[in-house]
């Protein structure tokens, strides 16, 4: 069975949807993937955090996670060409 690994734009926009220019918890960002274990979303994460798209913040035991400016660029680059 192939991994469902969410894409860069898609994580990017749940973070976005769930937190706008602030901090989104990364559990509540998860349930937006309802098809991919919480293995894969880890690997999204960190795959975007290690690029540079994504903050990552440990607060209270909990992760969070802001979009970076590389990570608008890729966004606003995205509402352009459609």
């Amino acid at each position: 069975m192939r991994r469902r690994v969410p894409e860069l734009r898609d994580l990017l926009a749940a973070v976005e949807r769930r937190a706008g220019d602030g901090f989104a918890r990364a559990d509540r960002v998860g349930e937006d993937f309802p098809r991919s274990s919480h293995r894969d979303m880890r690997r999204g994460i960190a795959r975007a955090v290690a690029g540079g798209f994504l903050i990552s913040r440990r607060h209270r035991g909990r992760e969070h996670l802001a979009i970076a400016a590389e990570g608008w660029t890729v966004l606003r680059g995205e509402e352009e060409a459609a």
